[in-house]
């Protein structure tokens, strides 16, 4: 089992919800490159993608960005595209390992492999975390 502060203690990301729980699109931070995509896992479906379920990975620069839990099928992009900032990536969801709709954003630096918040690489440091 998992507990409630295991999940808190190795959380190291931040997750964004819509209002009522609303499928919403989500775009891309910057330019990139997607270097992966895991699709076709269910609502709350561990078993095909993993923790991070139906996910895009993309490298912007200096940082690889992953962005989790998206609806299945939803994808509009594929591995070895760049893409623009701004682009259409897919639909919130709440595949893999997730308790309702939301986005699950994973930001690692390339140089050291060091996770960071994205809300500090964005500027918004006043923003709180869900």
């Amino acid at each position: 089992h998992v507990f409630l502060k295991d999940l808190v203690r190795v959380h190291t990301a931040v997750d964004i919800a819509s209002y009522g729980g609303k499928r919403i699109n989500l775009y891309s931070i910057w330019d990139g490159t997607v270097t992966g995509v895991c699709n076709g896992a269910g609502d709350f479906d561990r078993s095909r993608c993993g923790d991070c379920g139906n996910s895009i990975n993309i490298t912007h620069n200096t940082v690889k960005v992953r962005y989790c839990h998206l609806t299945t099928n939803s994808i509009r992009v594929s591995s070895g595209q760049r893409i623009v900032r701004a682009q259409n990536l897919g639909l919130m969801g709440t595949s893999g390992l997730s308790t309702d709709v939301h986005l699950h954003i994973i930001v690692t630096e390339i140089n050291g492999g060091q996770r960071r918040d994205i809300r500090s690489r964005l500027g918004l440091n006043g923003w709180k975390s869900c």
